[in-house]
Formats: structure tokens, C-alpha cells, sequence
């Protein structure tokens, strides 16, 4: 009997008799030399490969200094056979969670995460690596790498890549990798080693040749800066805002720092005036936030009023009030009233809630009411309704009663909780105003004609009666 049907003789017994401890191996096993427990290990191993990554966490624990390297490259090298499982089962799950990860996307990216920390943590050969390495540039230049992207799989590739490639000479060699695939769009990964390593020609080379984007002038930029080209840094920085594609409020900045400390106004307000023919009101926002800043810092009133207003036309809408009592505080008291119509409008179409705000500072209350009257749906937590309420009790409770008898008509139970809701705003309306004989009217007006709806009426009883 040869010595793999031997053991399974002598494990073929009902689990719940089975003990595995100390005692019973010995007794399974008995004196067995080593050869032939080598091979009742892998007998073990390939009817459950889990067992083989315990075994080797065992060994690494447990191992003399002379084999500690050769147990943690084959974790490493398990851990990406079992990466290569997942990747393979990817497209067979990935459709399923098209708007969430996977679970098979989750456990690959915790395993990739795991092999990287053992890289990192450990000193493994050269040959090892470069091993893996090969896989996975062949996924990351393999048909199906726009698939990777999508399920953001191919940054984590990257990231392995550059793990795995720790001195010059191995950057080096992944560069050459890469070029030799014959595969574009990876021309600005090749750049950033290229810089990385210190082979300033080549990086100068690759990313002159590839100059779209603002973020590729920035980051060009950035390099001169750190090579202490001055000149060639400002060059860059003029070309970028003139050229570039994308948000501009980096460059911006760098040419705005240069140029606000030599108070030179003139190429300021130039720059100012081609930033503003790009199309993006955040980044109007920022930029006109450093102009204003510069002019009202330097005491130039005129400009400095100018960028305010515009200011107020960029602004977000949570910061729209702020800016408001910016002009009231910056402007004179003539050009505030001169342009305090103007300012409000800008605010009234960007954000009716901030509006409706400053005519409450203003004491303007009855604008408020019109624009409810027409417009109740803004006032979903009553928040500007209560803030009137006390002056005009009669035309809110008109507001909440059909407010209360459109939600009732809705249905559903989130419908009646608010509907009850708004019940209880009117019935606190009518007490404070000692109005208690009309409440028991209307309410026993409303409660007669939604007397239907079961749950509705289930919340009345607990709330009012």
C-alpha cells in the first residue's frame, strides 16, 4: 500500500471521533521518515491549498535565519497566485456591483495590499520580483487593461509595479519594459521615473513632447523650481495659464506671488484678465479672491470694490451671506446703497434660501411671506415660516394647512409622520395665539375628511387625542 492511500486509511474516520491533537498525530503518523512526511505534508497541502499559507506562516515564525528569505518569498509568491485567481474571476462578478466594489475586487485589493507589505517589510531576491513584475505589466498592457481601469484595478497595479522595482537600476529596467511593450498612454508614468531616478534629460524629453494639461505645465513647472531655474519656471507658469487644459488656480497662484511682490499691477491684471476667460466659477472664485485680497491689502479702493461685486457673482452658495456682509462692511455707505440692489438679485438667482435670509436681516418680512405664499416648497423645515410666524399667524397657518393636506394626500408613512408634523406647527401657531376653539374646528374639519387613511389616523389619536 503505497503511503498516500495508507493515510487516507487511516483518516477516513466520522470527523466527530476525530481529535486532533498532539497524541493522535503521533499515532497517525508514527516514526515516519522524513522523506515520507515531506510527502504526508503535500498530500495535506494539495487537498487544501489554505493549509499551504498556513504552513508557511508557521515556518516564518518558526524559521532559522538561513531559510527565513526563502519562506517569505514563497508567502509572496502565493499571495500572487491567489491575486491572479481573483483577477480571472473578476469580469465574471464585477457586472453585478456596478456601482459598488465586489467582493471579489475587495478580497484582490486586500491580498495585493498584503503582498506589498511583505515586499516592503522584508528583503526578497531580485529574481522574485522581477518575476511577479512581468505579470503584472503583461495585465496592465493586456486587452482587457481599459476593463482594469474601469474597476480601478490598474492604479493598484502601478502601485505593486513600483513596489516591486526598489533600486535605479530596477526603475530603469521597468522603464525599459514599458517602452519596449509598445503600448501608449503611459508616457506620463514613464516621466515620473524618469524624474524619480534623476535621468533629467529623458524626463525633459518625454514631458516637453506631452504638455496638455495644466497639471502637466505644474508639475514641469514644479521641476524647474526644484532645480532652481527661476526663469524657466515663470516661463512655464505664463505658458500653462495661456495653453493648459484644466483648472488653472495652481498657476495662477505661483504667477500671482511672483507678481505680488514686485506690486506689479499692470501683468497682474493681465494675468487676472486671461484667467478669466476660462470657463470655471470656482476657479474665478479663487482667483478673484487673491486680486481682491492684493488690492484691499494695498488700500486701492476702486479695484478692489470692482473684484467685490464679482466676488459675489462667484461665490458658492453656503457663502453667499459672508459676501454679502463683506460689501456691507468693505463698500462705502453710498456704494452700498448704490449697489445693494444689484448684489441682493445676483444672490436672489443663485440661492433663494440666502435671499430670503437677508430680507430677515433687513426686517423685511413681508418679502418673505410673498415669496412662501408662492413658493412654499423651500420652506420644507419651516425654518423661514417660524421666523414670521409671530406677525403673520393668520397667512402661515393658510401655508401649513395645505402643506399638512398635500402630504396626507401622498401617502405612505414617512408622508403622515411629516403631515402630523406640520399639525403640531399649527396647533402651537393657534395656542399661542388663543386660538384653541378654532383649532378643535379645523382639526376635527381635517380629521373627518382623512378619516380613511387608517395609519394617518392611527398618528392623529396618538399625537392629538
Amino acid at each position: 500500500m503505497s503511503l498516500e492511500k495508507e493515510l487516507k486509511s487511516k483518516i477516513n474516520v466520522k470527523k466527530e471521533n476525530l481529535i486532533m491533537d498532539k497524541k493522535n498525530l503521533l499515532e497517525i503518523v508514527g516514526n515516519v521518515e522524513k522523506g515520507d512526511l515531506i510527502e504526508i505534508i503535500c498530500f495535506l497541502v494539495n487537498k487544501n491549498p489554505k493549509l499551504e499559507r498556513n504552513l508557511l506562516e508557521y515556518c516564518q515564525k518558526n524559521s532559522i535565519f538561513e531559510n527565513k528569505m526563502f519562506i517569505t518569498e514563497q508567502q509572496l509568491l502565493q499571495g500572487w497566485e491567489n491575486s491572479k485567481k481573483l483577477i480571472n474571476e473578476l469580469d465574471e462578478t464585477v457586472f453585478y456591483y456596478e456601482y459598488e466594489i465586489s467582493p471579489t475586487e475587495d478580497n484582490l485589493f486586500s491580498q495585493l495590499e498584503e503582498i506589498m507589505e511583505i515586499i516592503n517589510q522584508n528583503e526578497i531576491s531580485w529574481e522574485t520580483r522581477e518575476k511577479i513584475l512581468l505579470e503584472v505589466l503583461n495585465y496592465i498592457f493586456s486587452e482587457h487593461s481599459e476593463y482594469y481601469d474601469c474597476c480601478n484595478l490598474e492604479e493598484w497595479f502601478m502601485n505593486l509595479v513600483e513596489t516591486l522595482c526598489q533600486t535605479k537600476g530596477e526603475k530603469r529596467y521597468l522603464v525599459d519594459c514599458i517602452i519596449e511593450s509598445g503600448v501608449s498612454g503611459y508616457s506620463e508614468w514613464i516621466a515620473s521615473i524618469y524624474r524619480e531616478i534623476g535621468e533629467d534629460e529623458q524626463y525633459l524629453e518625454i514631458r516637453k513632447a506631452n504638455l496638455n494639461t495644466t497639471e502637466q505645465y505644474w508639475e514641469l513647472l514644479q521641476y524647474y523650481e526644484e532645480k532652481n531655474k527661476k526663469d524657466l519656471a515663470l516661463e512655464t507658469a505664463v505658458k500653462g495659464l495661456e495653453k493648459g487644459i484644466g483648472g488653472i488656480e495652481e498657476i495662477f497662484g505661483y504667477l500671482f506671488n511672483f507678481y505680488s511682490k514686485e506690486h506689479n499691477d499692470k501683468i497682474l491684471e493681465e494675468l487676472y484678465d486671461k484667467s478669466m476667460k476660462k470657463n470655471r466659477n470656482y476657479a474665478k472664485f479663487e482667483i478673484t479672491e487673491l486680486m481682491y485680497s492684493y488690492y484691499k491689502k494695498n488700500n486701492n479702493y476702486e479695484k478692489m470694490k470692482n473684484l467685490l461685486l464679482h466676488l459675489v457673482e462667484f461665490a458658492q452658495y453656503d457663502d453667499l451671506l459672508d459676501w454679502y456682509k463683506e460689501c456691507q462692511k468693505e463698500l462705502s455707505e453710498e456704494d452700498f446703497k448704490l449697489y445693494e440692489e444689484q448684489i441682493i438679485n445676483i444672490i436672489k438667482n443663485k440661492d433663494v434660501s440666502t435671499y430670503l435670509k437677508i430680507c430677515l436681516v433687513k426686517n423685511n418680512k413681508k418679502e418673505v411671506l410673498d415669496y412662501l405664499q408662492k413658493n412654499p416648497y423651500i420652506d420644507r423645515k419651516h425654518y423661514f415660516s417660524e421666523k414670521i410666524a409671530s406677525e403673520y399667524p393668520k397667512e402661515i397657518l393658510e401655508i401649513y394647512w395645505k402643506e399638512a393636506q398635500n402630504f396626507a394626500n401622498l401617502g405612505q408613512r414617512h408622508n403622515y409622520d411629516y403631515c402630523v408634523s406640520v399639525l403640531s406647527s399649527i396647533k402651537k401657531i393657534m395656542d399661542n395665539n388663543n386660538w384653541k376653539d378654532e383649532w378643535k374646528i379645523k382639526f376635527e374639519t381635517f380629521f373627518e375628511k382623512n378619516k380613511k387613511k387608517r395609519l394617518l389616523v392611527e398618528r392623529m389619536k396618538a399625537r392629538f387625542k
